[in-house]
């Protein structure tokens, strides 16, 4: 399905009403800016050689405003993936079951990830590389190979997030005054040392399940 206008696009259920994909394409492509997509379960199409996903559930390239929330993404390689785009929102939505990362964040500024529940993909929950000023609030990122990992990537507000029951746990690598509080840290979070980033909001630190001090 190509958006290439601004539309809303809102489904009558979002367990009912599916949108699903060609093998190697992308089963949404957005190519016009404020365009609104709710209330669908995206997912490949299951007559189709399951081997072959999607590049992604949803592809936003270049556009800004679009609000992407309430819908069940899942089983292509990105759930999510968001390249040189700008204020955008993404919200509310349950993305699982993909080969790479629930969200892919790549050279992206200004956009909200919220509330979203990103569970049991098969690298990491959220990816986020040569991206900043983004605001990643609320969700929890459960069951997939890394939590969040983040490359080159500055500037970045990581709050009120619970992240849980992955392998390789979480990594800020190359990346400098990113903010981060009020999260939930129940896995290994990897961090380059040399580099400044801050861990609390002055009045609130975040929550660290082998940690015995205080933050």
């Amino acid at each position: 399905v190509e958006v290439n206008k601004t539309v809303t696009l809102i489904g009558e259920d979002m367990e009912q009403t599916i949108i699903a994909g060609q093998n190697n394409r992308f089963i949404i492509d957005v190519s016009a800016d404020n365009a609104i997509i709710e209330n669908f379960t995206i997912t490949i199409n299951s007559s189709l050689n399951p081997t072959l996903n999607p590049s992604a559930g949803i592809n936003i390239f270049g556009y800004k405003g679009i609000v992407v929330s309430h819908n069940i993404i899942s089983k292509s390689r990105q759930g999510i993936a968001l390249t040189l785009a700008g204020n955008n929102t993404i919200s509310d939505n349950m993305i699982t079951a993909n080969t790479l990362n629930g969200i892919a964040v790549l050279s992206s500024s200004d956009n909200v990830v919220s509330d979203n529940n990103m569970i049991n993909n098969t690298q990491n929950g959220i990816s986020s590389q040569g991206s900043n000023t983004n605001t990643f609030s609320g969700n929890t990122i459960s069951g997939n190979n890394g939590g969040f990992n983040m490359y080159f990537s500055s500037g970045n507000t990581f709050s009120g997030n619970t992240l849980n029951n992955t392998l390789s746990g979480d990594v800020v690598s190359f990346s400098t005054d990113n903010l981060f509080y009020d999260n939930n840290f129940y896995d290994t979070v990897l961090v380059d040392s040399n580099l400044t980033n801050h861990w609390d909001s002055i009045v609130e630190g975040n929550y660290w399940s082998n940690y015995s001090g205080h933050d």
